[in-house]
């Protein structure tokens, strides 16, 4: 499951790029899929930095909550939970990002770790590998050496 709803599509975006990028420059082509994979992820990670900021903006409150209710454990919790509540903040979406962010970048992990050789029984249907691919980002610097 991994392997077709994470790594497949990034792998394939990959080759796609590397094919349409003048003179097949790969190590464009990784920088290129690093920002679109950050753009898709951009309303997931907006909606939890707004979900901080929500939350270090009622802080002083649950300190106050904390401190009145020290030895009535259940009591604080609720009081907690019901001022979460009344400022519509979910502590825990910020959890979701963690948990949408960790196989993408482990799939990109097994992309990139590859020495670029690209495997034609991954790739997609309308997908096509371009014959001359350059491992060497902008003519320069060789992405494959160690």
């Amino acid at each position: 499951m991994f392997h077709t709803l994470f790594y497949q599509p990034l792998y394939n975006a990959l080759v796609w790029l590397s094919s349409v990028i003048p003179g097949g420059d790969i190590g464009l082509a990784i920088i290129l899929l690093t920002i679109l994979v950050k753009i898709v992820l951009f309303p997931l990670f907006q909606k939890a930095a707004v979900t901080q900021m929500a939350i270090k903006k009622i802080e002083p409150e649950v300190a106050a909550i904390q401190e009145e209710y020290k030895n009535k454990q259940e009591e604080q919790t609720r009081k907690i939970l019901e001022l979460y509540r009344v400022n519509k903040v979910n502590p825990f979406s910020s959890i979701l990002v963690l948990f949408v962010q960790i196989p993408i970048i482990l799939a990109l992990f097994w992309v990139f770790r590859g020495n670029f050789q690209f495997d034609p029984k991954e790739l997609y249907s309308f997908v096509s590998l371009q014959a001359v691919l350059s491992t060497k980002l902008f003519g320069l610097i060789d992405i494959t050496s160690k």
